[in-house]
């Protein structure tokens, strides 16, 4: 007995099956990457500004600037006085603009304000540029549109992004490991 099953029907299975594999997979190119809370990105962006030579140069006092993100400013500020290279973390602050005391570090707390808005953006990497100022964010697209510096999260594992070119023109001089930990745009 032969059956007349509408081309819909062949549709519907092959997409359900094509679901049901791609489910399958646990291979780590499938794997979400996404911002980590605020422990996460705070010790992990305390380890990658020490391996930037301006910023883990003996002596230095490191402040940072985190721009909404309220839990990651409060863990940063419990971290004040702990090494960063032979440097050491000083003074954070936050807000919900861009800072008017120069910080050696500004941190993105809320990408999709920058994301929407290219007048903001503009200024903010404007203004990074011209004050020789670490960026940072946990959103890769921010990255691609100048952001020096992206810390995210993958599988608990931290996942970093340097875009080159932002931090040449910030002014940033990265240790050779940080090259080739992070995955380069």
């Amino acid at each position: 007995m032969r059956h007349n099953n509408p081309p819909q029907v062949h549709s519907v299975v092959a997409i359900l099956l094509a679901f049901i594999l791609l489910g399958s997979f646990s291979s780590s190119a499938f794997a979400q990457v996404g911002k980590g809370d605020a422990s996460f990105t705070a010790s992990n962006l305390v380890k990658i500004a020490g391996m930037e030579k301006h910023l883990a140069k003996a002596g230095k006092e490191i402040s940072v600037y985190v721009i909404n993100d309220p839990a990651l400013a409060s863990v940063l500020q419990g971290m004040v006085g702990q090494a960063v290279g032979e440097g050491k973390l000083a003074t954070v602050k936050s807000g919900r603009t861009i800072p008017t005391e120069r910080p050696d570090i500004i941190y993105i707390g809320n990408p999709d304000d920058f994301l929407f808005n290219p007048t903001m953006m503009k200024s903010f990497l404007d203004y990074t540029k011209e004050n020789k100022i670490l960026s940072v964010t946990h959103e890769a697209m921010l990255i691609y549109k100048g952001v020096a510096l992206g810390i995210a999260s993958q599988e608990g594992n931290p996942k970093f992004y340097l875009n080159l070119q932002a931090s040449k023109d910030s002014g940033m001089d990265w240790n050779k490991a940080v090259i080739k930990l992070a995955e380069t745009i």
